[in-house]
């Protein structure tokens, strides 16, 4: 099967950098910011200009993204089981996203950068922007919304995706998928065989 997933949010953690922004650069501590949406611009009341300084200074380093709890042991196990993964990010800079994939441990992976590649299609999509999902469901075929603070009041109007809360309730579902495949695949070779 191959898989496709976002790198902030679902790989990298995103959310302890942003904190980390805005308590060092901006003195703002966690308990007073509210990361409740991806538009900045109005979550935080920002100029255009401003919002691109943030996101400028939550991507000059990599050093500082840790990755989301069971990332990177999520993507060696779904490896392992014969699964094919690729990278599909919104990110600006493509080296940095290739940068922080081999730092941790993930440098076999290929990133498609969504608004310059043109994206394969993946079997399934592990994303945690609703939006990007929409954009890219011809390229998809069953889409999974990684929850995070900023998509939990999404409601998924038209269908496109199903949640999931971690990476073990991700893999948990794709060792349920590829049982019910051996079955299928089992029961059709038995039918073949009877004609």
């Amino acid at each position: 099967m191959n898989i496709g997933l976002d790198v902030d949010g679902v790989l990298a953690d995103f959310e302890s950098r942003f904190f980390y922004v805005m308590a060092m650069k901006y003195g703002i501590p966690k308990k007073d910011v509210k990361l409740f949406q991806w538009d900045f611009r109005q979550g935080l009341c920002l100029t255009d200009d401003e919002e691109k300084q943030i996101m400028n200074d939550i991507f000059e380093s990599n050093n500082f993204f840790p990755p989301v709890s069971g990332a990177i042991e999520g993507c060696h196990q779904l490896k392992d089981m014969g699964h094919d993964l690729v990278v599909l990010t919104a990110r600006k800079d493509k080296n940095n996203t290739i940068d922080w994939l081999e730092r941790n441990s993930l440098g076999w992976i290929t990133p498609y950068h969504i608004d310059i590649d043109v994206p394969p299609v993946v079997d399934v999509l592990l994303d945690d922007s609703p939006k990007k999902i929409a954009r890219l469901r011809a390229y998809v075929g069953q889409a999974f919304l990684f929850t995070t603070p900023q998509n939990k009041e999404c409601m998924d109007m038209y269908g496109r995706y199903q949640r999931i809360n971690d990476w073990p309730e991700f893999l948990e579902w794709v060792r349920q998928h590829d049982e019910q495949n051996k079955s299928e695949k089992k029961w059709e070779e038995i039918l073949a065989n009877e004609k």
